[in-house]
């Protein structure tokens, strides 16, 4: 609930509410919208994405209103262009999109001769003819396009089709008793967000088939949909149910929420578990909440960070990490350099240059172990985590201390999974290259 879940349904809801109030007239709630610009720009990238996508339908919803004012209307629009941009230049991890692209391709590449691919698999699917499974993307000839279950195949986004029928046929209805009925600010809004849902889909081709590089967000667009689609279906819902029960209904509803939040607090079934639809996910997860829980109750309350800290891991030694399982630990990752992460790399490769990539080279070599023709591979490899202060190696696979002592033979095992580097003597024009790059990597580290 950190980033994208937290922007989608909280920060997105928010500030289109208070947006489509100050539009109307509302002075004060300039003053929240205004302090929830900064989490808007810097929560996640896509968080000003989704409102660019979300104001034509506010728009929409307040054009006739005569509370409206076009003015505000416009200064809303503008500003949401303007973070638009500013996200766009802010160029953050996830904003070095093309690097992303040419790390993907090359370690794709790279797994054509034997070696595993190090990432999420989709970020594979812009690459023809891989073979490789996708939820979202698929290759049609030279097209890359969106897969129809990206819409139709979410519960949510189908029923707000369904519910939208529903209240166009009653707008209808309606129409024929009054002629002077108004249409639902609701069924305006969903209708426009389903023309924009549709018209990404239908725009798919055009715009990833020529940046495909873009696809990692583009394939997400969708998710804007997804608060508009649960208030629709509710509306829908609520047209449909009788006016003598819709009360009791709600309530029947508050209290299935209430249950199924208790159950998962205290751990007991629901009668609901095993129906697919009825279920939540934090009840089919129950084993593993539990799991959890037994390990916290292990850990006496009294503990602390410090305390948990490895009594072998001095506070000057740096980690290499060569097992993800190993970034859970707290300290090892604080201390900690070099995991595979598309994302992180893109961006040292768009700060540091070729610096990176001769790093990135000698830190896959290490992790896919790749074998030594000569001794001359084995002292640069040794030199280069000299050059980097590696103390530590963190490596839980099979096999990690026959690789590692082929690169240094006097290295001591800590336990089963960390080996101490020894010390080599430096000679004074490593010291100097060594001094100058930590200069060099200080002054690119935002």
């Amino acid at each position: 609930m950190l980033d994208k879940d937290f922007a989608l349904f909280w920060l997105v809801p928010a500030v289109t509410a208070l947006s489509l109030w100050w539009i109307r007239g509302r002075d004060r709630v300039l003053i929240p919208l205004v302090m929830l610009l900064p989490a808007v720009v810097k929560f996640h990238p896509m968080t000003v994405i989704y409102l660019f996508l979300v104001f034509p339908a506010v728009v929409a919803c307040t054009w006739r209103s005569r509370r409206a004012s076009r003015g505000r209307m416009i200064l809303v629009m503008a500003t949401m262009s303007g973070l638009f941009i500013v996200v766009l230049l802010l160029g953050d991890a996830q904003g070095n999109h093309q690097e992303i692209r040419k790390i993907i391709l090359m370690d794709y590449w790279q797994s054509l001769q034997g070696r595993p691919l190090h990432y999420w698999v989709g970020f594979y699917n812009t690459i023809p003819s891989t073979g490789l499974p996708s939820d979202t993307l698929i290759y049609r000839d030279r097209w890359l396009v969106l897969r129809p279950s990206v819409i139709v195949g979410c519960g949510a986004l189908l029923a707000m089709h369904l519910a939208f029928l529903i209240l166009v046929v009653k707008q209808i209805v309606h129409k024929r008793k009054d002629s002077a009925a108004r249409l639902s600010p609701v069924m305006v809004g969903g209708g426009v967000v389903m023309l924009i849902l549709w018209g990404i889909w239908c725009a798919t081709p055009l715009v990833l088939s020529r940046t495909p590089y873009l696809s990692g967000g583009y394939e997400r667009l969708h998710w804007f949909a997804y608060p508009f689609a649960i208030v629709t279906v509710a509306v829908g819902i609520e047209s449909i149910v009788p006016r003598s029960i819709r009360r009791i209904a709600q309530m029947v509803i508050v209290v299935f929420v209430l249950l199924s939040t208790l159950a998962v607090r205290f751990d007991f079934p629901m009668p609901f578990e095993s129906l697919r639809g009825w279920n939540s996910v934090y009840e089919q997860r129950r084993a593993e909440v539990h799991s959890r829980q037994v390990k916290w109750q292990s850990i006496s309350p009294e503990r602390t960070l410090v305390d948990l800290r490895p009594s072998w891991l001095n506070s000057v030694d740096r980690v290499l990490l060569l097992d993800l399982a190993a970034t859970q630990d707290y300290w090892l990752t604080k201390q900690g350099t070099y995991w595979p992460d598309c994302y992180v790399e893109a961006f040292a490769w768009d700060r540091r240059g070729d610096a990176f990539i001769e790093d990135r080279e000698n830190f896959y070599h290490l992790l896919d172990r790749q074998p030594f023709r000569d001794p001359t591979e084995v002292s640069d490899l040794r030199r280069w985590l000299h050059s980097k202060r590696v103390t530590l190696v963190v490596d839980r696979r099979p096999g990690a201390a026959d690789y590692l002592e082929q690169i240094d033979p006097a290295m001591t095992r800590v336990d089963g999974t960390t080996f101490r580097l020894s010390e080599i003597q430096e000679t004074p024009l490593e010291k100097k290259a060594a001094s100058a790059e930590s200069i060099d990597v200080t002054a690119a580290t935002p």
